[in-house]
């Protein structure tokens, strides 16, 4: 995987890893590096979700608009637990 990139970054890689590919690459990337099992996706999905509502006020600043921060609905995956506490309207 790693001559995919070009060599000048060959220096600043410390790890490749094969994620399966059937959707959800990035959270089963970070899952992967972080040592956790690729089916633990989900919770990173959940993490990102807690953390926009956590700083809402400043990410919505960084996006530009709450329209455009409530796009973080779509990282709530069907079947895991909702944090209702975090939903707004």
């Amino acid at each position: 995987m790693l001559d995919q990139f070009h060599p000048i970054f060959h220096p600043y890689i410390v790890d490749v890893i094969d994620v399966k590919s059937h959707g959800h690459y990035g959270s089963r990337s970070i899952v992967a590096l972080l040592g956790m099992r690729e089916e633990s996706w989900p919770l990173i999905r959940m993490d990102l979700y807690k953390e926009l509502c956590e700083w809402r006020d400043q990410y919505t600043s960084i996006f530009g608009s709450l329209e455009r921060l409530e796009l973080k609905n779509s990282l709530l995956v069907q079947g895991t637990p909702c944090v209702s506490a975090c939903y707004i309207p």
